[in-house]
């Protein structure tokens, strides 16, 4: 049961905090609104836009304030900036969200901004509940009425196959808390009819008969004398949610039932009558024409079940089974020689976290031609696919100077700016997320890593498949009379994208840290799944694509051969390339650039499952002194890192960011930046205090002038100067000193045109001026300062 606040012994639940409140943090709200959202949100928040804070139960509301004046480069960046506005209007939005987890929330809006995610203002919400939580006004909640006692739905089986999925449970749930202070009714004692949770399993088991439940119960062990089929029924759900009662139940098979249930499972728990024949031949699990015999076994102990009542509806693993019995996948281990050199450090995740903050500064305020425009909006187009992958000339070479890596490399990186929003287009330019720093190399840079793997994931893209046209081998499909191709839009890239998380969910199952040979994975995948690259087409009647050498020759992948000329290449491209690039694996290659060996590391853990974060280590500023080099008077570079973010969080907040040079980030000295951070009321002192600890460690005078400068800036800050001596000209109207400056070159002369009617005049040129009055017949009237004084 969640932790809650309770008021006093007598029930009565008074300003009551609902536990997923208390447990949200702000790397939930990124993965609720996205890195852009939130990142607008939050910075509502402390601009103070959040009015009117109210709760009630887990629901928050208020009213988010936007001004057109404050934050006009972020309302820009999500085309919320109306340019027709003027500067003191603002906007205000009434926003409710209701949260029942991370992963599950109601939201409403007046900006009807239609998205799976939640909105900015609700993001800005959130943050304000996070920051202040007491100003939230606690709402009466009606009353619910008595209701029986009914128990929990089970989860819907998830599509995300590459999270390890968590053990729910089906036992009756505990009397329920509700905030009115009355506790729920429970049933009558004499009430028998008990309402099942909706689910598949629950479904299956009630067309069991009566006496084939009560066999399945005793294999679990389970005393079901006297009760009724609903009751064993919920007896077998709950046994169903014990991990160790399912796994002592799998360890009483016999080998070859055991190898079918493992081989079910690792192709992703759901399979077909063909699918699971071509299993049982290929894997060879016993003698021909027992598969029936195998079949009837595990059904008989509860894990397997058949799908529909026809035999085209093939079988299921119930998704506690997998989780129950955590299935590995066959390994070959590779003994490392001292010739092999491992692809791939630990540091690579935060290498590449670092890499994309220096592209995505060195892009900032790029101007795109027509070439580089349509390359970042090409996507699949009803007449044919798009399968160029590579950055256009002027874009490579910028940045290959940023980022000195391979071209296939860096549009990866490219790619990723653009998915998670890091990187937009502003017409003709490209603008980076204000605070993309912080979310790449701050303490949720590990969150903001799992969000742009996720993103990555579920992309639909042809990067893989074109890596096949290096080796020879192309995508070939069916032309009507006009020469086009027969394909549905997105066919192509959304198979492609099935197949690499269908890949990465069978790699989830690889032991960790352990080195694998990869030519039995790759004959392992082969027997498992050889049509994982063309799943859909063995669905039609004529595939509608297929795979071909460059002289026309199909391949089929139900043989080896074929199969090592495509398939077996696509999953090395996999390991080589974009799991390398995230540092989940490892890779051993051959002189002939072949993998002959992986490793999965253990920080791919964070990355693969949904396990909980490392916690950010702390950091001393001073530890990352070294990493800080003065360019000149007014500039200072930083190499980016995990161990500079301490002077980095220092430097984003009162120097402007400069681009990029040499693979270091550029930060300059800007006053309008330095009295906008301290118009906001932060405080100079991080500042000050990491310029004095540079200083200390090295002789420099640029930086002694730097430090010098913002002294000054500071000291200056919010005071008023009086200047004596100065020199003002005043005419009666604006037509005489439009006059004056046509006639006497007045703009030369003065120094500040401060109204209309007044100027202040250098006071070199005073005496040249009035000569010129005089000789144009004006006499101007002289006021000096020892008749009137200083004024």
């Amino acid at each position: 049961m969640e932790n809650e606040l309770f008021a006093d012994n007598n029930g009565a639940m008074e300003n009551v905090v609902p536990g997923v409140l208390l447990r949200l943090k702000a790397t939930d709200i990124i993965h609720m609104a996205g890195l852009t959202t939130a990142s607008l949100g939050q910075e509502y928040c402390h601009m103070g836009a959040v009015l009117k804070p109210q709760r009630q139960g887990a629901s928050l509301s208020g009213t988010v304030r936007v001004a057109h004046a404050s934050s006009r480069v972020a309302l820009a960046l999500i085309g919320e900036l109306d340019e027709d506005a003027s500067a003191g209007e603002s906007r205000r939005y009434d926003v409710s969200i209701t949260i029942q987890s991370t992963t599950s929330w109601d939201y409403i809006c007046t900006c009807n901004e239609r998205s799976e995610r939640i909105c900015a203002h609700a993001a800005a919400l959130l943050y304000y509940w996070l920051a202040e939580p007491t100003a939230f006004v606690p709402i009466a909640q009606p009353a619910k009425k008595q209701e029986p006692e009914r128990l929990p739905a089970p989860p819907k089986q998830s599509l995300k196959s590459y999270a390890r999925p968590q053990a729910k449970s089906y036992a009756p749930a505990a009397p329920s808390i509700v905030e009115t202070g009355q506790a729920p009714a429970r049933a009558p004692e004499h009430e028998t009819r008990i309402t099942l949770p909706a689910g598949k399993v629950v479904e299956l088991l009630q067309r069991y008969g009566q006496e084939e439940l009560r066999s399945l119960a005793r294999e679990y062990e389970l005393t079901v004398t006297g009760l009724n089929k609903q009751q064993i029924i919920m007896a077998l759900l709950e046994a169903l949610q014990q991990p160790e009662a399912i796994r002592r139940v799998a360890a009483s098979l016999e080998k070859a039932p055991r190898q079918l249930l493992a081989v079910i499972t690792l192709s992703g728990g759901t399979v077909s009558e063909g699918e699971l024949r071509g299993l049982y031949e290929r894997f060879s699990l016993s003698r021909a024409g027992q598969l029936q015999d195998l079949l009837q076994v595990l059904q008989a102990k509860g894990l397997l079940f058949r799908k529909g009542l026809s035999r085209e509806h093939g079988w299921f693993v119930p998704e506690e089974v997998r989780a129950a019995l955590r299935v590995t996948v066959p390994i070959s281990h590779y003994a490392l020689s001292v010739h092999d050199i491992p692809e791939v450090s630990k540091q690579q995740l935060q290498k590449l976290l670092s890499e994309l903050l220096l592209l995505a500064r060195a892009l900032d305020g790029y101007l795109l031609s027509t070439e580089e425009r349509e390359w970042l909006d090409q996507t699949t187009r009803d007449e044919q696919p798009v399968f160029s992958n590579h950055l256009p000339e002027a874009l490579l070479q910028t940045a290959q100077q940023v980022v000195s890596r391979p071209a296939e490399y860096l549009s990866f990186l490219v790619r990723l700016l653009r998915l998670a929003g890091f990187v937009l287009r502003e017409e003709e330019r490209l603008r980076v997320l204000p605070d993309c720093t912080a979310l790449l190399l701050g303490p949720s840079s590990m969150q903001t890593a799992r969000t742009l793997f996720d993103l990555w994931l579920k992309q639909t893209a042809l990067d893989e498949l074109q890596a096949l046209q290096a080796g020879g081998i192309r995508v070939a499909f069916h032309r009507d009379s006009l020469n086009r191709p027969l394909l549905r839009a997105g066919e192509l890239e959304s198979e492609n994208c099935e197949a690499r998380q269908t890949l990465i969910a069978l790699l989830t199952r690889v032991p960790f840290g352990q080195w694998v040979t990869f030519a039995p994975f790759a004959r392992f995948v082969y027997r498992l799944n050889p049509l994982f690259l063309q799943h859909r087409q063995r669905l039609n009647p004529q595939p509608h694509w297929w795979l071909e050498t460059d002289d026309r020759h199909p391949l089929r992948p139900q043989l080896w051969n074929d199969w090592s000329r495509a398939e077996k290449v696509y999953l090395e491209y996999l390991l080589r390339g974009p799991l390398s690039w995230w540092g989940l694996c490892a890779t051993v290659v051959s002189a002939e650039q072949q993998v002959q060996a992986f490793c999965l590391l253990p920080q791919a853990k964070h990355l693969l499952f949904a396990d909980a974060l490392p916690e950010p280590a702390f950091v001393d500023f001073r530890e990352g002194l070294p990493l800080v080099e003065i360019e000149n008077t007014t500039t200072l570079r930083v190499a980016p890192g995990a161990q500079a973010w301490p002077i980095l969080d220092r430097l984003e907040s009162f120097l402007q960011p400069a681009g990029v040079d040499q693979g270091k980030l550029l930060y300059r000295l800007s006053p309008g930046k330095m009295a906008a951070a301290l118009d906001r009321g932060m405080r100079p002192e991080p500042l000050l205090e990491l310029l004095e600890a540079l200083q200390e460690t090295r002789a420099d005078e640029s930086l002694r002038a730097l430090l010098a400068q913002v002294r000054h800036w500071l000291n200056c800050y919010g005071r008023a100067r009086l200047y004596t001596g100065v020199t003002i000209l005043e005419t009666a109207d604006p037509g005489i000193m439009a006059e004056l400056t046509a006639q006497v070159d007045l703009e030369e002369k003065q120094v500040l045109r401060i109204q209309p009617t007044m100027a202040i005049v250098r006071n070199e040129m005073v005496d040249q001026l009035i000569e010129e009055l005089k000789r144009r017949g004006q006499t101007p009237l002289l006021h000096t300062e020892g008749q009137y004084g200083v004024e």
